[in-house]
């Protein structure tokens, strides 16, 4: 732990080194009395960042403007296609819907029509008679 102290203590010396020379740069530049300073490139002298584990993830960060101005085609065409499979997804559920009702009003009707092929049957009259007969007991707690 202590080890990870130092180095990181030794890391915020470096930062803060590296920025008292820009400050002192900035301050020369405005004692200069320049009134307009452009800035379009900093280099840091390896010197100074030797050890820092920021250069390293400096370096190696992507540029993700590029990256997406090198992909804008893809993605326009992964937002058409985004588009119709939403679009196919949802007519996708209507037919399923619709298939559904008439699966059930088909039920509804063999359901009926089997019924009615059972009036006249012999079993048909059996259970009739044989709820007839039951007497109307009030229905026990197990059933409710």
């Amino acid at each position: 732990m202590k080890e990870y102290i130092t180095k990181f203590s030794l890391e915020r010396q470096t930062w803060d080194q590296l920025l008292l020379h820009y400050q002192k740069e900035a301050d020369e530049i405005v004692s200069r009395g320049a009134t307009e300073a452009e800035i379009t490139e900093v280099e840091v002298e390896p010197a100074t960042c030797f050890g820092s584990s920021q250069i390293e993830v400096l370096n190696t960060k992507p540029d993700y403007q590029k990256i997406l101005q090198n992909h804008s085609k893809i993605f326009d065409c992964m937002e058409l296609v985004m588009d119709e499979l939403q679009g196919s997804v949802k007519q996708l559920h209507a037919f399923m819907d619709e298939g559904t009702q008439c699966l059930q009003k088909v039920s509804v009707q063999l359901g009926k029509r089997s019924m009615q092929q059972l009036d006249p049957s012999p079993a048909r009259k059996l259970l009739k008679l044989q709820l007839q007969k039951l007497p109307t007991a009030p229905c026990s707690k197990s059933c409710q």
